[in-house]
């Protein structure tokens, strides 16, 4: 595997919710795609953020099937990685999101992690979702970028 060109040294980088559901549950194509990038951010190869996004698609799963025990190992586990911070939604964030999915169309969700990465110098997001390619305003790095 191998980081992306224009990838290493880059603060705020946007993982989204799918890397850390692949990572969680050993996706068998997937997993350790994310399983890398993780180790890459640990190693601090580059330094990343979790959006509110993140956590709240995180523990759906496992408070739908009444598992609040799970939800709280996923919590804990996004709050030990290195090199990752969680951050905040800010009403800025929230104009950008707006703009965005006026822009693109995409699911608001989607804007949010893209606005956010917005609000870093140099705006990256990796993600697994295709569509999210087409926004212009960030660097979108595709899992499969790390074969």
């Amino acid at each position: 595997m191998k980081i992306p060109e224009g990838l290493q040294k880059r603060d705020g980088v946007v993982i989204d919710t799918t890397v850390f559901i692949y990572l969680f549950e050993d996706h068998p194509r997937y997993g350790l795609i994310a399983e890398y990038i993780i180790e890459q951010i640990e190693n601090n190869i580059f330094k990343a953020v979790i959006t509110p996004v993140t956590v709240a698609e995180i523990i759906v799963k496992p408070l739908s099937l009444n598992r609040p025990d799970l939800a709280d190992r996923c919590r804990n586990a996004l709050h030990r990685f290195k090199n990752i911070t969680i951050v905040d939604f800010s009403y800025k964030a929230g104009e950008l999101a707006g703009a965005l999915k006026a822009a693109y169309n995409l699911p608001l969700p989607d804007m949010i992690q893209a606005a956010i990465s917005m609000q870093y110098s140099s705006p990256a997001l990796i993600t697994n979702d295709k569509a999210m390619a087409r926004i212009k305003e960030i660097d979108v790095y595709q899992l499969n970028m790390f074969i």
